[in-house]
This record gives C-alpha cells, sequence and structure tokens, in this order.
C-alpha cells in the first residue's frame, strides 16, 4: 500500500511538472499487452491468466472512459489443477473449466465477452511440455519449434532444462519421470506465479498512470481494482510458498542436479 502511494504521489508530481505525460498515457487493454510479452504459453492461457488478475481497457479517444472488467472469481490452485495422475499415461489428469474473459481477437483483445474456457491445468500443461524435452533429449531429436521451448524454460528460475538433460544423460527416461513427479507441483506453482505477478505489476502501473490524469469518478473507480490485484499476488505468491514447502528450494534443486551429475560422470 505505502509503496503504491509513493508511486502514485510521484506520478502525480511528474504530471504537474511535465504536461508531456498527459500524451503518453497508456491504451488498450493493459493486462493482455503485459501477458502478450510473455512467452511460454496460449492465447487461452492468457485469457485465463487475463480473467484471473482482472484488466483495463483504456480507449485511444482520451475523452472516453476506460472499461474496467473485474478478475473473476478464479483462485491460483484451480489453476494449476488437482494432484490427480492417470495410471496408464503417468499425466496429471486435469481438465479444468473456467469462467473467463474472452477476447474477440488475440491480437489486441480490444472487445471481450463472458464466457468459459476448457483447457488442461498448469500442472498438466508443464507435465506435457517437460515429457516431450524429456523424450526429445533421450532420443537425441531435434525439437519442432526450439525457439518456443527456449522461451518457456527461461521463464523461471528453476532449471528445469537442466534437470531434465542429466536425468537423461544415459538415454533412461525413468530417472526424469521420477524428477519430474516428484517437482510438478513448484514448477507449475512457479509458472503461475511468474506470469500472475508480470500481468499484475504492469495492470498496476498503468492504472496508478491513468490515475494522475483521469477524472476524479473515473479514478475512484479505476483504485477499485487495487485491493483485487493485491489479494491474487498475495495468492500467487502463498500458493508458491506451501509449494517450495512440499518440495524443496530453488537452490536445492540446483543442487541436486550438481550432485545427480557428479555422480553420472
Amino acid at each position: 500500500a505505502n509503496s503504491l502511494t509513493k508511486t502514485n504521489e510521484k506520478i502525480n508530481t511528474a504530471a504537474t511538472n511535465n504536461p508531456e505525460v498527459k500524451d503518453t498515457l497508456p491504451t488498450g487493454n493493459v493486462t493482455w499487452k503485459a501477458l502478450k510479452k510473455l512467452d511460454g504459453i496460449t492465447d487461452e492461457y492468457r485469457m485465463l491468466i487475463m480473467s484471473m488478475v482482472g484488466t483495463t481497457i483504456f480507449p485511444t479517444d482520451s475523452e472516453k472512459s476506460p472499461v474496467i472488467l473485474a478478475r473473476k472469481e478464479i483462485t491460483v490452485q484451480a489453476l494449476i489443477g488437482g494432484n490427480v495422475v492417470d495410471a496408464d499415461t503417468g499425466l496429471p489428469v486435469g481438465k479444468i473449466n473456467l469462467p473467463i474473459w474472452r477476447c474477440s481477437d488475440m491480437d489486441e483483445c480490444l472487445t471481450v465477452t463472458e464466457s468459459t474456457l476448457e483447457t488442461d491445468s498448469f500442472r498438466a500443461m508443464i507435465r506435457t511440455k517437460m515429457n516431450a524435452i524429456t523424450d526429445n533429449l533421450a532420443t537425441r531429436s531435434a525439437y519442432p519449434n526450439s525457439t518456443a521451448i527456449m522461451q518457456f524454460l527461461n521463464t523461471t528460475d528453476i532449471p528445469v532444462y537442466k534437470l531434465l538433460a542429466v536425468s537423461t544423460s544415459l538415454n533412461n527416461t525413468s530417472m526424469a519421470d521420477n524428477l519430474v513427479n516428484r517437482y510438478q507441483e513448484l514448477i507449475a506453482a512457479k509458472y503461475a506465479e511468474v506470469y500472475i505477478q508480470r500481468a499484475a505489476t504492469d495492470m498496476r502501473a498503468a492504472v496508478a498512470k491513468y490515475s494522475a490524469q483521469a477524472p476524479t469518478s473515473q479514478a475512484a473507480a479505476l483504485e477499485k481494482i487495487m485491493p483485487q490485484l493485491e489479494a491474487l499476488s498475495q495468492e500467487a505468491r502463498q500458493v508458491m510458498a506451501t509449494a517450495y514447502t512440499q518440495t524443496v528450494s530453488t537452490y536445492n534443486i540446483a543442487q541436486e542436479v550438481q550432485y545427480m551429475e557428479r555422480a553420472l560422470n
């Protein structure tokens, strides 16, 4: 709260001292623009995360009021999904069906409608990605889209690729499968937190920037979404913390990979 107040004070001062600030007010769908910068997820998951965070669509015409879309009642744990695994495939069972704000176009998402989305849980999505990486490592096959794979891997500080590469160095995927089973909750929670926090950060900045110059009524309406953003950010941090207590820290994962690599060598 204190940091948000200080941010608003600085923006108000800047706007007063520099009228050009008015010309750099945010436009478009703030949360969507933030999520479009993040790699490793599809537009379906972007819509889902936007619905969790909420968004504001700022018109290009500064005389028009922004469209404020409150966050949907979707928990971070619902996004990640349950811990049920298919006995035959070893993959998490987890189709989630959640309410969303659906974009009419996937480029700018300036028009949205209320809808629902059925898709794989974050846990299932990430498990599928890691299994694909493991299979390619074991068979020494080229990735169909290496850029997308690297963007996904570089999203967090968890050494996912190193973990999978070392555990499949003997062309045996069983060790990798065991490690994926152990850390999938943590990895899914970490990816979910990264996407949510980055979207929420951009949302806060844009709303604070607009509020500095917006009419009082519009500024008051925008400020009402700030507590929702803070609550979601805190929830994401709590789920992440719980996942860490159930497994180990990122540092310990890196240490385990190093020990494993030495043993194999």
